[in-house]
């Protein structure tokens, strides 16, 4: 079930309107803060993967003119189809468009060092795991 918050969310609720009916025309709660950079990312990746308006206009989530009119930046916030449709035709998660489109809190920028250890780590026998940990906690206490 899509759980819209805010105004419009809760005006369909007390209406006793189904919400999960209703997706197309629901808006996002807050607007796209910043719709330039969220194209530039967007036609970014898509050029990355290859894929054309077109494609999300395949997907049948949103209208041909919907799509359009995103891309000349003629819309200001971002329905639940546009996202979905994004999301299908690029294969980027729906939480990236949401993230990338500002309407959910960015995640920090990755350490590259973790990402790197990470793997490593995740090879560790279970055996030897506590080991590791404790290793880990007494360079830690060392460096304080």
């Amino acid at each position: 079930m899509y759980i819209c918050q805010g105004h419009q969310g809760n005006s369909l609720a007390r209406q006793g309107k189904n919400i999960d009916n209703m997706t197309d025309k629901l808006i996002l709660p807050c607007e796209v803060r910043y719709v330039e950079k969220f194209l530039n990312w967007l036609k970014s990746e898509m050029d990355e993967r290859g894929i054309k308006q077109a494609d999300i206009m395949r997907t049948g989530v949103v209208t041909d003119g919907t799509v359009s009119q995103l891309f000349t930046g003629k819309i200001r916030s971002l329905t639940f189809n546009m996202c979905r449709a994004i999301s299908q035709a690029t294969d980027i998660p729906l939480i990236t468009i949401y993230r990338k489109a500002g309407l959910l809190p960015s995640l920090p920028d990755p350490d590259l060092w973790i990402e790197q250890i990470t793997p490593k780590l995740l090879e560790v026998p279970a055996r030897m795991r506590n080991t590791v940990e404790s290793f880990i906690d007494t360079v830690n206490k060392a460096h304080r």
